[in-house]
């Protein structure tokens, strides 16, 4: 498992007074990976591909998981 600045905003953001300091205790065990530049150009052209075939996927999705047979999600050991 991992966690990077779009999953952060998403539960952070949306956490109430009482939970923020929790979940960010959470947070502080679970390895961060940066999203790169190139990281997002893939969940773009990802985006498109499944959009020509009928599919809509949530951004958040497109951005973490790596199509393929079986499909993975990106791990920190990518660079």
């Amino acid at each position: 498992m991992q966690w990077c600045s779009p999953v952060r905003l998403e539960v952070l953001g949306g956490a109430s007074l009482e939970g923020r300091a929790l979940l960010g205790k959470c947070f502080s065990v679970i390895p961060y990976r940066p999203c790169r530049e190139e990281d997002w150009d893939r969940a773009i052209a990802l985006a498109w591909r499944l959009r020509s075939e009928g599919l809509t996927v949530p951004w958040l999705d497109l951005v973490l998981y790596r199509p393929g047979y079986g499909g993975s999600f990106n791990d920190l050991d990518e660079g």
